[in-house]
């Protein structure tokens, strides 16, 4: 498949922070993490989900029960209740656009879009990255997400994340994601996948160029590195 990207972008060059610079004493996707990043040098892997309302945050799960300590669905709660949460140490659930505020260009970010229940999440994050003078690229488990950006910004550059998913029940899903079989239809720029299942992916990937997710051991690194392949990571960088 064609790709607008060579191997001198910047998606290519360095490794990405996943969810920012997070350890056992800094919580993931929260600003001391981003800004941990920040004064590394490293790229920023981020989450975006929509509040009930219609608010962008930066924040991974569906479920808020592991990081935020609420018995809910972010999707399902509103922006001033999600506002008033605290996660890790004393830290806030930022908005993406206060994310952007923050990284102001000073690092490039690659921002996965969540599964969503209601539409709309695409055009939103545009709006936000309405003058925002900085390097990203958009990626998603999900393909129509991406065609929807193709659709209504073909010139941001796309990439199609990939898993086995084996815990989804679906099959159809599963095997869409899996496979990358939606491709023709998103076009993505970039494919990002499972280092455990790299050699696999790679055929589905047909000829893409590819990073992978996400590196959180020595041994991991080291098998990226010999691959030649950039990758998001946790862990293997102080």
């Amino acid at each position: 498949m064609k790709t607008r990207l060579t191997s001198e972008h910047w998606l290519f060059k360095k490794p990405i922070a996943h969810r920012g610079l997070h350890d056992e004493y800094v919580v993931e996707n929260c600003p001391t993490a981003f800004r941990k990043a920040i004064e590394k040098g490293f790229p920023i892997e981020t989450d975006v989900q929509m509040s009930d309302d219609g608010v962008l945050f930066c924040y991974h799960d569906d479920d808020m029960k592991r990081v935020a300590r609420l018995l809910a669905d972010i999707r399902d709660v509103q922006s001033k209740t999600i506002k008033s949460l605290t996660i890790g140490e004393n830290e806030k659930i930022p908005t993406f656009k206060e994310f952007l505020a923050l990284v102001d260009g000073k690092v490039p970010l690659l921002i996965e879009v969540k599964r969503q229940k209601k539409k709309g999440i695409e055009q939103k994050i545009l709006d936000e990255l309405k003058g925002y003078n900085g390097e990203y690229v958009i990626q998603s488990f999900d393909p129509f997400i991406l065609k929807n950006f193709k659709k209504l910004a073909p010139e941001v550059i796309r990439g199609q994340l990939s898993d086995s998913l084996n815990k989804e029940k679906n099959f159809f899903v599963r095997t869409i994601v899996k496979k990358m079989s939606l491709n023709f239809l998103s076009k993505p720029d970039f494919c990002n996948v499972n280092i455990k299942g790299y050699e696999k992916s790679k055929k589905y990937a047909k000829g893409l160029p590819m990073l992978c997710w996400t590196v959180k051991t020595e041994e991991e690194k080291e098998k990226a590195e010999k691959l030649g392949i950039n990758y998001v990571f946790e862990n293997v960088f102080s």
